[in-house]
């Protein structure tokens, strides 16, 4: 009986995906309406159940006959086919949605099957969806700066007019936002079957040789990395206005909070190379708060999430700007030399005179500890607190004697 639903079940997806595939074919004589296209592909990717995370993945997965496979590999080879026709890779937020889901089980089902084309067409389209909410999230914090710096000390007065105007930038209901997200979720898929490949020493997407994937990954990676420094400084510069202008930035996260999720276990998977690529571009954008302010806004954050504060500790205490997350040095500016500098002795840090906590620091040092004995046992203040006591306690040529 058990095989007898089983082959019901392969049967049924074998005619979805007939019907489907033909359909794609017959778009450019016979375009149906973008309804009719979505509901046809919700019905076919409902099919094939995938999950980001790689053993999840293997449980989750049914098994494909080798036809069902080769019409899942042509359906998804069809989107990238003769660009002038109507088929599913259009612009339309939508169905670029619908192409993320599509290469997510692609690459799932039927990446030990793929060709260097199929590759570059996964890889162009996952840079160029998540591209375009990096590009969302790069005008959003351009404009929090340019609001917040044009805010006079007159106007402060005005303080609800602020929040409001403040409020109407950083509230993205931009499409790109929910593609991303997918693009997000395949990248993340892929990248834990080529993990898990490494680790467990499987067969699994042999096609897709380590010299290709590589350099793509730290490429995509810098991306995610400039979404994860774009929503920090956004809240950096809102809370040098007031605290409840950084609370209004950090309540855009929790909207969307899959989103961030995302984002913050691929910053923690991020090779030190993309780190510091992605370090040095936001000093070079040269807005009011740099990228150290921006990792504390994220750990500090009114509205914390914790797996963005994990991502925030995870880059703040690795190279290459471990050894500026704690001390302000104010004569040696985040920079490409002291970036360079990669020799953790006492000569890569400020002299003792000069010794510094930085003013995130100071201040969450100063509170005093009977306010922290009347917080919650698993509140952010407890948490980032005794992540900073202990860094302090470790850091190896702060000495004795530094100033608060």
């Amino acid at each position: 009986m058990a095989s007898d639903g089983q082959s019901r079940e392969q049967f049924k997806t074998k005619v979805l995906l007939f019907i489907f595939y033909f359909a794609c074919l017959a778009h450019y004589c016979f375009p149906p309406s973008l309804s009719d296209i979505q509901d046809w592909f919700q019905l076919v990717i409902s099919c094939y159940p995938v999950s980001d995370k790689a053993e999840e993945a293997k449980e989750l997965q049914r098994h494909l006959s080798t036809e069902e496979r080769t019409l899942l590999l042509d359906l998804f080879r069809k989107q990238k086919q003769d660009p002038g026709a109507s088929t599913v890779v259009t612009q339309l937020p939508a169905v670029q949605i619908l192409l993320a889901r599509l290469i997510m089980i692609a690459v799932s089902y039927c990446g030990n099957d793929f060709n260097e084309d199929d590759w570059d067409f996964v890889f162009s389209n996952l840079k160029r969806l998540i591209q375009s909410a990096v590009v969302v999230m790069e005008e959003t914090s351009e404009n929090v700066n340019d609001f917040i710096s044009g805010v006079s000390s007159m106007e402060k007065e005005k303080e609800n007019d602020t929040l409001e105007g403040l409020g109407h930038i950083v509230f993205i209901s931009d499409p790109s936002i929910n593609s991303a997200q997918n693009a997000l979720s395949a990248f993340s898929l892929l990248n834990a079957l080529v993990n898990h490949k490494s680790v467990e020493g499987e067969d699994n997407l042999k096609s897709l040789a380590d010299e290709t994937w590589d350099p793509v990954k730290d490429r995509i990676l810098e991306g995610v990395l400039r979404l994860f420094f774009c929503t920090g400084l956004t809240e950096a510069i809102a809370a040098s206005y007031s605290p409840e202008a950084a609370s209004i930035v950090a309540s855009f996260r929790v909207d969307h909070l899959q989103f961030w999720e995302l984002v913050a276990h691929l910053v923690v998977d991020s090779s030190p190379r993309a780190r510091d690529r992605a370090v040095r571009a936001v000093e070079f954008w040269g807005l009011s708060r740099g990228s150290i302010s921006s990792l504390y806004a994220i750990m500090f954050s009114s509205n914390p999430i914790p797996s963005l504060q994990l991502a925030a500790y995870t880059v703040l205490s690795t190279e290459p700007i471990s050894r500026l997350a704690i001390v302000a040095d104010l004569n040696a500016p985040l920079n490409d030399e002291s970036l360079n500098d990669q020799d953790s002795s006492n000569a890569g840090l400020p002299s003792e005179d000069k010794l510094l906590l930085r003013d995130e620091v100071s201040c969450m040092v100063e509170k005093l500890d009977h306010e922290l004995l009347d917080t919650d046992l698993t509140a952010p203040e407890r948490v980032i607190l005794t992540f900073q006591k202990l860094y302090l306690v470790y850091f190896p040529s702060l000495g004795k004697s530094f100033t608060v």
